[in-house]
């Protein structure tokens, strides 16, 4: 797998490339739940990839703690692929609880990037609630 495609920054994946930095398991599985250029399904199997290939890989001790709070939370997994198995299908089931229209959801947009609105002229449409999730994509 080609870790750097998870790298948000065109320049320090240039640079990362340059000095040909080597990701541990649990920085690429970092990476992945970052990058802003892949959709939920690419980073699942991105994260099944991981599991898959490297089924018994322990948590790096230096990101184990970032890592661990971000993902997975409470859990005494000393896998990688445990705890990526576990927030794939925690994601997905919280994704279809999200697309259902019981009316038990109010639906807002959040960007990623917090200059596109804050004080501008879309701040108005990013702090609305909708009550489906069509609405709320148009």
């Amino acid at each position: 797998m080609n870790a750097l495609q998870f790298v948000n920054s065109k320049d320090i994946r240039a640079h990362l490339e340059k000095i040909g930095y080597e990701f541990s398991l649990t920085e690429i599985a970092w990476l992945i739940y970052h990058s802003r250029n892949h959709t939920l399904a690419e980073k699942h199997a991105a994260w099944r990839q991981l599991a898959e290939e490297y089924p018994d890989a322990p948590f790096a001790a230096e990101y184990d703690n970032d890592f661990r709070k971000a993902v997975c939370p409470d859990t005494p997994f000393k896998k990688l692929s445990d705890c990526l198995r576990l927030f794939i299908d925690t994601e997905k089931k919280l994704l279809m609880d999200f697309s259902k229209n019981d009316g038990s959801f109010v639906y807002c947009v959040d960007p990623l990037d917090e200059d596109l609105y804050m004080g501008g002229h879309l701040d108005e449409l990013f702090t609305r609630a909708f009550f489906n999730f069509k609405t709320c994509m148009r």
